[in-house]
């Protein structure tokens, strides 16, 4: 095997463009949510002072950490260009190679309080595809009792077991399993799960309530009377967190029920809502600008992605209400930033890269919250963490040291809006649809609004949106709200599949002149294969944890004696320094200076031997050893291509069961060979994805890096 060749690093530039980028303006200036007037206009319970726990001279002294600080703006502008150095003493017609990584000082920061809230992507107001279906995960293990937390956590779904069928985007299927508490397949029994029940002959609306809400439903309940006749109530309510059966059902949104697949009458009536908040130690939110300034998604996505930012906890979709809704909210936050979809899901998946827990249960972090004494270090061992306000609410009725503030993030924002959910057999009986409504407009009179916000809840009615929760850390307004999804089972399968893990990556790019085709982009602007990496490969170096170790080479022959591949990061630990900056910025910039030749050959196949040959030699036990490689041909027109027979037949050599390297490819426009990159990747246990538009590669690097993190 021919040795790999080190660059030599060219001068570095005048300054570090922040890491989010885009490679050219991706969009016009940010526009506001979508207009919901009947949701804007609240007023009510507005942030009140903690006595016992004043701001503190320090705090105020602070400069504000939701500005951005010094060099980390976000700019639409190309770094500038590198100056090229000769590698290695090629013949006289070989044309120099791509520029290789340059290193730089990152800009300074404080270090006191990592800022939240810096310049955010540009806003792009047309409205982007949607995302491509993503892989689903395996069936999550059943929770036991004493795993399932309190009301405000969700352990979803239903009756049964209920596979959700979904298409993996490298085109295998998987189930997602939804498990109930009662685990068989039969209807749910009890109060709302019996048989349909009559009261003095007349019918008997059961309805499954969420707990934080049954109180409020039962005393509407009450007040729609019982029969005279029989002394039994006509409206039945049974306080659980899973649908129990019976003719209604009122969960926090309407998300359970379409996880759990269960067919119920369409249009249902909110009765209650309050919104998906993030919690903060509100001596931390003041200083940020709190309650006049709110965060963003994008901001704090940039924040995290650029290691300025706390940590930051959202609960499993597939069990909390909040993190249910805060994933889908980021999404639709990212989406917002690009006509990209494959960016978009990128830049989404990237928070998730660098969630300090996926999977967090609000009620712990509660009792973690109450034992600080200190907000610093409560920032510190807690960090941030989404909820809905009516949780933090309920945690605030009890004063504690570190008080708490809620956030509300104003790019996308998602209400838990309590919907009356009647089976389709009860929306065609004319009697449970008047009871359903009777129940409804008690719920939405005035005489109730009391009582829902005295519980840390906001009335759903047009004619109740004044009034609000009060409570330190709240806000009595806040901007619109967005629906939910079309895509909310996919995304939450997606979410929830992602698994951290160490990773060991060696990625190989194609640099040969193939590469420099003109194509369209997702807007329809003309640019080239060569262009469309340089962006989406900007994005994708952020979707790697500090947990991965990673190395880039790029491949071509642009003369007879070039070698097959040249190093253009060397391999290394992702939180290690390449010179002067951090890997991730190192990656970055090779993306964004990426150039292919004028002329050049393919040796795809050597390449990929000598990359999983490398990755052998640096096999990590316990970490997942892969090869990604990334082409718009097939071998040909180099010294050093061969037979496709031959070349299985050198990949199948190097397979070692105790040290597995597997491969993923992409393969960019109509002319790569799929036939041969799907042999590569199935002989070594990985999948190939086809980007036959070019327009679509950020989306089949998502695809590739959704099944390279998959469950194994």
């Amino acid at each position: 095997m021919s040795e790999p060749v080190d660059w030599p690093p060219p001068p570095p530039p005048a300054a570090a463009p922040s890491p989010w980028a885009p490679s050219a303006p991706d969009g016009p200036p940010p526009a506001p949510p979508p207009d919901r007037s009947d949701r804007t206009d609240r007023t009510g319970g507005g942030p009140s002072q903690n006595p016992g726990h004043p701001r503190s001279s320090a705090w105020a002294a602070r400069p504000s950490p939701w500005a951005p600080a010094d060099g980390d703006e976000y700019s639409d502008d190309h770094p500038a260009e590198y100056e090229e150095e000769e590698p290695y003493a090629p013949a006289e017609d070989v044309p120099p190679p791509p520029p290789a990584h340059t290193a730089a000082k990152a800009p300074a920061r404080e270090d006191w309080l990592p800022p939240l809230y810096p310049q955010e992507w540009p806003v792009d107001t047309r409205q982007p595809e949607r995302p491509p279906p993503p892989p689903p995960p395996p069936p999550p293990p059943r929770l036991r009792d004493e795993d399932r937390a309190p009301s405000g956590t969700r352990v979803w779904i239903a009756v049964g077991v209920v596979i959700v069928a979904l298409a993996v985007a490298a085109g295998v299927a998987v189930g997602l399993n939804l498990a109930s508490r009662s685990g068989d397949h039969e209807q749910p029994q009890g109060a709302a799960g019996a048989a349909a029940e009559q009261c003095g002959g007349r019918g008997v609306l059961r309805a499954t309530v969420t707990p934080e809400l049954a109180p409020v439903v039962e005393q509407a309940a009450a007040d729609i009377g019982v029969n005279s006749d029989g002394g039994c109530k006509l409206v039945a309510v049974t306080a659980t967190d899973t649908y129990a059966g019976g003719e209604a059902w009122v969960p926090a949104t309407a998300g359970w029920a379409r996880l759990a697949k269960i067919d119920f009458a369409p249009d249902p009536v909110s009765l209650a809502r309050t919104p998906v908040v993030i919690a903060a130690p509100r001596a931390y939110a003041e200083a940020s600008g709190w309650p006049d300034k709110q965060p963003t998604w994008a901001g704090l996505g940039a924040a995290l992605n650029n290691g300025q930012s706390p940590k930051v906890s959202l609960g499993s979709p597939l069990k909390d209400t909040a993190g249910l809704l805060a994933a889908m909210e980021i999404q639709s936050a990212m989406a917002r930033t690009t006509t990209d979809p494959g960016i978009a899901q990128m830049r989404a998946l990237s928070v998730r890269a660098r969630l300090s827990d996926a999977e967090a249960v609000p009620a712990k972090l509660f009792e973690k919250m109450a034992q600080q004494t200190d907000s610093s270090k409560a920032l510190k061992d807690v960090g941030l963490f989404t909820v809905t306000e009516q949780e933090l609410w309920q945690y605030q009725q009890t004063r504690h040291p570190v008080a708490m503030a809620a956030l509300y993030p104003s790019d996308a924002l998602l209400e838990a809006d309590y919907p009356l959910l009647l089976t389709p057999k009860a929306a065609a009986d004319d009697e449970l649809k008047a009871l359903a409504k009777r129940l409804s407009d008690r719920m939405h009179s005035p005489q109730f609004a009391a009582q829902l916000t005295g519980r840390g809840l906001r009335p759903a009615s047009e004619t109740q949106k004044s009034a609000a929760p009060s409570g330190d850390g709240l806000v009595a307004t806040y901007q619109a709200a967005i629906g939910l999804p079309d895509n909310l089972v996919e995304w939450a399968a997606t979410w929830a599949q992602y698994k951290r893990q160490e990773y060991h990556t060696l990625l190989l790019v194609d640099a040969s002149a193939s590469m420099n085709d003109q194509v369209h982009d997702r807007a329809g602007n003309t640019t080239t294969k060569a262009g469309l990496l340089r962006s989406a490969g900007a994005q994708a170096a952020q979707l790697f944890g500090d947990e991965t170790s990673l190395g880039v080479w790029m491949f071509a022959s642009p003369a007879a004696q070039a070698p097959p591949f040249t190093v253009v990061l060397p391999f290394g630990p992702m939180d290690e320094k390449v010179g002067d900056v951090p890997r991730r910025e190192a990656m970055r910039r090779v993306a964004e200076q990426y150039t292919a030749y004028p002329k050049a050959g393919t040796p795809l196949f050597e390449t990929v031997l000598q990359g999983v040959g490398d990755m052998k030699n640096r096999f990590a036990a316990g970490a997942v050893n892969l090869v990604v490689v990334l082409t718009d041909g097939r071998d040909q027109d180099s010294r050093f291509s061969m037979p496709k027979d031959r070349f299985l037949a050198r990949l199948g050599e190097l397979r070692d069961p105790g040290r597995p390297v597997v491969v993923f490819a992409i393969g960019y426009g109509g002319d790569a060979d799929m036939t041969v990159l799907r042999e590569m990747a199935q002989a070594t246990g990985g999948q190939a994805v086809a980007s036959n538009d070019p327009g679509d590669l950020a989306s089949a690097m998502a695809k590739i890096f959704l099944a390279a993190h998959a469950p194994r």
